[in-house]
Parts: C-alpha cells; structure tokens; sequence
C-alpha cells in the first residue's frame, strides 16, 4: 500500500499520516446509478470521505492530472474518485491515487449491474471489513495487480496494529474473470449474507506508475532524529537548554591579586 507522508517541520520529523482521506465526486454529468454508486462508495469509507454533491467541470484526470492535483491540494486526500457520464464513456467511474500531492495510479472502469440490496446491516465508521481477491488475473496481470492495490487502499479502511476479530462483520469480495470483469460483492458476516450493493466493473483505461515510482511510494519514512533540549513555544521560537557539568569552585585557579603598597606616612 503506499504511504501517505506528512513532514512537521517544527518536530523536525517524518511521520506517516494515517488515515488517507478520500473525495467522491461527480463529473460534468452523472447518471442516477453513477450517484448511487458514488454515495455507496463513500459510506465504505466513512469516516475518512467527503462527498461532493456538486457537479463539477474541467476534471479530467486522463486529460490533465494537474487541474486534480491543485483541487484535491487544500483537502489534504490521497485518494479520489470521480463519477460520470457520456456518450463516449457511460457509467464511467475513475479511481486516482495522489503521492506527495501528484498523481501516481489511474484507473477508469465501465460500471454495470449495479444493484442495491435490501439489507438491515448498517456501515460503522472506521469499520475493517475482510477483503478477498479471487482470480489469477489479479496475481498474473500487472495492471490488474496495481487495481488490487488501489482497492486494498480504498477499501481497507484504517491501519491499526491489533484488531478485535469480534468486531469483523463484512466481507467484501473482489472476482475478476478471464475477460478482465471484476465482480464486486459485499456480505454480513458470519452469515455470509449479501448486503449493501453489487455490481461489475470493467477496465478502460488506466495509467500504472512506473515500478521505481510505485517503490518509492510505498517505502516507510526514515525518522530524522529530533534535537535533543530544543523546543518550539507558542510564538514558533526555539528555545534550547545548555547543560554544563558541575564544577568544584575549590578548585578553580583565581587570578591573585597583589595588595596595594600602603603610602608612608
């Protein structure tokens, strides 16, 4: 997965910033069973998502990545997806990936057979659902193994060093067939009872980071080490204290000084 990095200049440190925070949005134009896919796939990442309800133009990431990049800037998100609707590209959805505010995955999928179900589960924020990728397409083909990688990004949900397997209710299951279709499937756990939504995706177009890229991205952050006795108060200014080992006053050499002749009197 790659790394989302932040820098604290103030510290003098490099931390991973975890979660990603993702934005899903509509293009130009967008069918109802684009906004409903969009509005799904916002749920499965709450609390982590903002969704845009507004429709917005000019974003083309195939086109020009760098109207993207400047947009998703102030939101801080690494992950986006963009829902749309033409003539050329029906029911397209496109799934981007940023890294140090820049590009770095782009994958465009054809949306078909979507279906929301009837179901009683709900979505708990930062929930950590079971993902499962079943097909040699996604072990065999590289473009495909680079979309396994973004979905296990998307999907994953947070990063945590221990998990509660009590609390592991969802399983989301990712088929992708000789045709290069990927079957999305959602189901409640231990039942292993379809809930939420289904659907088909087919890939388009897609723009894989080349693998010196992709490696530096996924490369854990070496921590600078922070300056011992120096901190930062309120006002951004450094303050440091200075250590000195104790001294005997003893013996410490005095300069001697001779005593004044007294005058005759």
């Amino acid at each position: 997965m790659v790394k989302s990095i932040e820098k604290k200049k103030e510290e003098g440190e490099l931390i991973e910033t975890l979660p990603k925070m993702s934005v899903i949005m509509k293009g130009t134009k967008a069918s109802p069973e684009i906004t409903a896919a969009l509005i799904m796939l916002h749920k499965f990442r709450l609390p982590d998502s903002l969704l845009l309800s507004k429709r917005h133009e000019n974003l083309f990431p195939f086109e020009n990545s760098e109207v993207v990049e400047l947009f998703l800037a102030p939101k801080g998100a690494s992950l986006y997806v963009i829902g749309s609707n033409s003539k050329k590209r029906p029911s397209n959805l496109i799934f981007g990936r940023l890294f140090d505010e820049q590009t770095l995955d782009l994958v465009e999928f054809h949306l078909t057979n979507y279906e929301e179900l009837p179901s009683k589960s709900v979505f708990h924020p930062g929930q950590h659902p079971l993902l499962m990728f079943q097909g040699e397409g996604f072990e065999t083909d590289y473009t495909l193994a680079r979309v396994k990688n973004i979905f296990l990004d998307f999907f994953g949900g947070r990063s945590l060093t221990k998990v509660d397997t009590r609390g592991i209710d969802k399983l989301i299951t990712f088929t992708v067939t000789q045709d290069q279709k990927i079957h999305f499937r959602c189901y409640q756990l231990p039942e292993v009872k379809e809930i939420f939504c289904k659907f088909t995706l087919t890939l388009r177009r897609s723009r894989i980071a080349d693998p010196e890229k992709f490696k530096e991205a996924c490369k854990d952050p070496k921590l600078m080490k922070k300056k011992k006795n120096i901190k930062t108060n309120a006002l951004k200014e450094k303050r440091g204290q200075v250590h000195v080992q104790q001294q005997e006053i003893s013996t410490i050499a005095l300069k001697k000084r001779k005593p004044k002749n007294k005058p005759e009197s």
